[in-house]
């Protein structure tokens, strides 16, 4: 497991790069998720590495978001301001 987190990780430090957020809305695709799924099969095992990276991503990227009205979230993780300003301009 521990190496399938190191894989997992650098898939998100590559997002990352690339797109400067990791959107984490509510009702969206969350790209950690869908790597998530990719490699790992058993859904025990998959919510144990949803927990560990998410900790991982709060640990090393920044946060943004807030719920409106409804108690819908909108947010993403980002590394610096370019990437909140790419966010916020989506």
């Amino acid at each position: 497991m521990k190496k399938v987190l190191e894989v997992i990780k650098k898939e998100i430090e590559k997002e990352m790069q690339e797109v400067g957020f990791l959107e984490d809305s509510d009702n969206t695709e969350r790209i950690y998720e869908s790597i998530i799924e990719k490699m790992i099969e058993d859904e025990d095992s998959r919510e144990e590495a949803e927990k560990e990276i998410r900790a991982w991503m709060k640990q090393t990227y920044e946060q943004y978001g807030s719920c409106d009205k409804t108690a819908h979230y909108a947010g993403c993780f980002y590394k610096n301001s370019q990437g909140l300003k790419r966010w916020l301009k989506k």
